[in-house]
């Protein structure tokens, strides 16, 4: 679990410009969905290719809050990281040609693959029925929530708030017509 702290100046900066804490006093968690990013196979299994060892500690903190999310009649989106590869390219070209040796390009290759193991949910974790999953092609977890997705996740949820859960930590992004806009980034 990441252990973050928010310097007393900036609280007081909120405090002075708000007038309280928290940006909104309530949640309605029926128009509330919590979006589990980037949780699979890719990131948290030991010797993955882009494994993020500390992802592994924040499972049971999502357990809890997926339970708490659907107890309470919200949605839970699960976002997972894929993408296609042919002719030798990918969506995630200019990553893997310039950051990545080609020995992790290969092995990244397999991960990446749609429905691939590396695409799997961790095993820790467990989606429910009537849960969504939304597949992004794109290394930024900000690129899920672009208008085509955002748009229509919403439309057919009526979600007016979305809690993001990534394997770096937590965000509340409430929509703006059918973009996504950070609103407060707090670790739950």
């Amino acid at each position: 679990m990441h252990n973050v702290t928010v310097r007393q100046e900036i609280i007081d900066r909120v405090l002075a410009r708000r007038g309280r804490h928290h940006l909104f006093e309530a949640l309605d968690p029926r128009r509330t969905a919590l979006l589990v990013i980037d949780m699979q196979n890719m990131f948290c299994e030991p010797g993955a290719p882009a494994e993020v060892a500390a992802s592994r500690g924040l499972c049971d903190n999502i357990t809890r809050l997926c339970a708490e999310m659907r107890d309470l009649g919200g949605l839970v989106v699960w976002v997972t990281s894929a993408t296609s590869f042919a002719n030798g390219r990918s969506d995630w070209e200019t990553f893997l040609q310039n950051f990545v040796t080609e020995d992790v390009r290969r092995g990244r290759q397999e991960y990446l693959s749609p429905g691939g193991h590396g695409e799997q949910i961790w095993r820790e974790l467990i989606p429910q029925e009537g849960d969504l999953h939304i597949r992004k092609n794109r290394y930024s977890a900000k690129r899920a929530f672009q208008p085509r997705y955002t748009k229509r996740t919403n439309r057919r949820h009526q979600n007016q708030y979305l809690l993001r859960k990534h394997r770096s930590g937590c965000h509340a992004v409430r929509p703006s017509g059918c973009h996504g806009r950070r609103l407060l980034c707090s670790i739950i």
